[in-house]
């Protein structure tokens, strides 16, 4: 709503007000299905959603030929030539540009946990793919874990990593795990750098596990992210008003806050 607040005080869209319709899809691919049908039996134009691989996954083969659906997850990779496109940087690029980063750095041995839905399926891939390319040809998967996303504790599977831990002095742990991804880590004594995705990287995410978080958390990101770095006038200008309108919301700025507001 902060994006409506902020185009109608100035003075809308061509002078008509903007207006967006909100329809809560439970995080169920189902009911997204059963929306998305209620929608373009409506004619509507555009389809904001869903925010999960999975919904977006079962919405997208109805906007074969339109109307636009705009997914706000990265971890979705929309074919080409269709009405179906994907917001922020795709989990893919992320995933090269992590591994990049982790090799140029000496971090050579690395555990991955993906939970077994669709994001986690997809970051598992990712992985794979990275993995691969022949620059990476010194860095070693050396334990690979998957939970169910409702689970409530991966003892069992940090136990099992901790057996197999490699020679090397670090060992990185990848989760694609969710809204309750952080109370899984560090337990069974594992001493590590742990990097997660984007989606856990919220304030109030944060602050309730602030008692456990591991030492060193690390997050990929985008240049947006790091005002610092950005040069050109353009995307200072659209930082700015992004900010401003998040601000008047009394909202800080979140990368899921800049998935909705981007495509939006």
């Amino acid at each position: 709503m902060a994006l409506q607040d902020s185009v109608n005080k100035t003075g809308g869209i061509k002078g008509r007000p903007l207006k967006f319709v909100l329809s809560d899809d439970q995080t169920s691919p189902q009911v997204a299905l059963q929306l998305a049908n209620g929608l373009i039996a409506k004619h509507v134009p555009i389809i904001l959603g869903s925010s999960l691989v999975a919904a977006c996954s079962a919405i997208a083969p109805l906007a074969k030929d339109g109307p636009l659906v705009y997914c706000m997850s990265p971890g979705y990779h929309p074919d080409d030539g269709t009405f179906v496109f994907s917001s922020n940087v795709s989990t893919r690029d992320l995933t090269t540009a992590t591994i990049r980063w982790l090799r140029e750095r000496g971090l050579h041995s690395i555990a991955l946990f993906t939970s077994t839905d669709a994001s986690g399926q997809d970051a598992e891939k990712s992985f794979q793919a990275t993995f691969a390319l022949p620059e990476n040809r010194d860095i070693k998967l050396v334990d690979s874990e998957h939970f169910n996303p409702t689970d409530v504790s991966v003892s069992a599977q940090m136990a099992q990593s901790k057996v197999r831990q490699p020679a090397s002095a670090y060992r990185l742990e990848f989760r694609n795990t969710g809204r309750n991804a952080p109370a899984r880590r560090e337990r069974g004594g594992h001493r590590c750098p742990i990097l997660t995705t984007t989606a856990n990287a919220t304030y109030a995410q944060m602050r309730q596990y602030a008692s456990f978080l591991p030492k060193d958390l690390l997050f990929p990101g985008s240049r947006a992210s790091r005002k610092n770095v950005v040069t050109d006038s353009a995307t200072l200008k659209a930082i700015d008003s992004y900010t401003k309108a998040l601000a008047a919301d009394k909202l800080r700025p979140t990368y899921l806050a800049t998935t909705a507001w981007d495509p939006a």
